[in-house]
Order: C-alpha cells, then structure tokens, then sequence
C-alpha cells in the first residue's frame, strides 16, 4: 500500500512538473516594435536573388533568443518562391541581446526582407538568344531600409531626416508601392524629425502617416505610435489642448488593438505604459489633477498584470 502511495506521489509531482513545462512554453512571448530602440541588430545578411519572380518583400516573425541569435523564423506573407530565401537570410541576423526590465529577454520581432530577382528581359523576351537581366532592388525599399536603420541608430553617420525625405519621395513615386509601406516610412520620417526636434514637422509627418489607410488591422498599434508621436510634439510646442486630444486618440487605439490581438498583449502594455504617462502629464499641465490620477491609477493597474 504504501508503495502504491508513493508511486502515485511521484506520478502526480511528474504530472504537475509536465503541465508547468507546457504552460511556459506556451507563454508568449514579448513583441517589439520593428525598429526600437531596445532592438540593435549587429549583422544583417541579404536574401539571395530568386529567379522567375519580381522582387519582393517578405515579412516574417522572428524569436531572438537571450544571446541575440535569431532561434527561428515564421513567415507571415510573401511570394511563397522567395520565402526560403528570405528565411535563410533572417536565420543569419545577429541581434545585441535584448533587455527588458533591466535582464537579457527572447522576443519576437516582424521584420520585412527585400528579396532580388533575376526575370526575363521583356524587350528581349521574342529575340533569339534571349538573355537573363538582373533588376536590381527597388529603390524605394532600399531607402525604406536606410531611413529605418537611420532613425534606430543603426547607421549614426547618417542624416535621418535627409535620407527618410528621400524615402518618402521614392515611395511616392513608385507606381507598386503599398499603402502600408508608404504610411510606414512617413511615421519613421515623423521619428527624425523628433530626433532634432523639429516639432511642426513631427506633426506634419505623423497626420500624414496617419491619413493614409490601411487594410490591416495590425497597424493599429502602429497608429498608436504615430499618435504619440504627435502628442509629443504638441506638448513640446505647448498646445497642450491638442497634445491632450492626440494622447487620448492614442489610449484609445492601442487598447482597441490590444482587445482585438491578445497575443500580443504584453507588447500592447508597454505602450500602454508610456502613453498613461504621457497623457497624465498633459492633464496636469492642463490643470484637471482628478482626470491625471485616474489615469494614473490606469497605468498602476497594467503593472499587476
């Protein structure tokens, strides 16, 4: 009897240790924002070029482990010839481990990978001997990238404003460029000018960014970000009446976001975090100390969670 007894102790502590494995496992994951500041990435490859389709972004989900090193990759959309490419290249990123509340943390970024092509010459397509011709990488993706490193410290050398400018025209120009793409790099443009602070053209940018619609709804947290952005800016210039209205746009939009995509909460409360702060400051300097605390009393309840 007693054997049974503990056989079946050990049997329960096994059960017990099993179950707490699968919850872990199945915890998600923090998600940061593609770029941040918390995110330094010290090697990039580029994708090899993949004949027989037209250059291509392809977007995936990446786990950066504790050490910095990319433990795998998750496609999310693309031209399904150019995927293996494209995963390869992001399988080779090296990333500074990432912290978060002052320890090293694994994360999961979405990251796009510019994927070259090698098609038929169309002029040459009927001709005898007709050749292959490499086109080289969309312009407006490449100063996409350049822009997007610059603003993230990443390239420090680099104009930020000077080079995102160029990217905004190139994205307007091109005749294949998204909606997303263009509202993207007018929201990293809206980032420069905040690092020279350069407020009316913070705003400028961001209510351009902001303007443009978009088809997915994962781009709400990013509307959130460009509504923070231009609070910010309007607090600098000291409308704190607008600063208060776009902060509460902000709130707003990120916990509609973070209802909607619940596995991305944690990412969702760290925003939620920054823009509390930011919009009991506003409250204050517009003297409602009541509207503030309860406010804050919102960002102190996210820290229970």
């Amino acid at each position: 009897m007693n054997a049974m007894r503990e056989l079946a102790r050990v049997t329960v502590a096994v059960i017990l240790v099993v179950s707490a494995i699968r919850v872990a496992a199945q915890e998600p994951l923090p998600r940061i924002p593609f770029p941040d500041a918390r995110l330094k990435i010290i090697r990039i490859v580029q994708a090899e070029p993949v004949a027989g389709v037209y250059a291509n972004t392809v977007t995936a989900d990446v786990i950066v482990g504790l050490d910095g090193s990319v433990e795998s990759v998750s496609v999310i959309q693309g031209q399904q010839a150019q995927r293996a490419s494209a995963t390869s290249a992001l399988k080779q990123y090296k990333f500074s481990p990432v912290m978060i509340d002052g320890k090293p943390t694994r994360v999961v970024v979405r990251i796009g990978v510019h994927v070259p092509d090698t098609i038929p010459n169309e002029a040459l397509a009927n001709s005898p001997g007709a050749a292959k011709v490499t086109v080289g990488a969309r312009k407006e993706l490449v100063l996409m990238a350049d822009c997007s490193r610059a603003v993230s410290g990443l390239s420090p050398a680099a104009d930020p404003v000077q080079i995102c400018r160029a990217a905004v025209d190139a994205t307007d120009q091109s005749t294949v460029s998204t909606a997303e793409e263009r509202r993207a790099v007018r929201g990293w443009l809206a980032q420069a000018y905040m690092l020279v602070k350069q407020w009316p053209d913070v705003i400028t940018a961001g209510q351009s960014a902001l303007a443009i619609v978009t088809t997915s709804d994962a781009d709400q947290l990013r509307t959130g970000e460009l509504f923070t952005r231009v609070a910010i800016a309007y607090a600098n210039l000291g409308d704190f009446e607008a600063a208060d209205r776009n902060a509460g746009s902000t709130a707003a939009t990120v916990e509609q976001s973070m209802v909607a995509h619940p596995d991305g909460r944690r990412e969702h409360v760290d925003m939620l975090r920054t823009i509390y702060v930011l919009s009991a400051g506003v409250k204050r300097l517009r003297g409602d100390a009541d509207a503030a605390m309860a406010i804050e009393r919102k960002a102190a309840a996210l820290g229970s969670e």
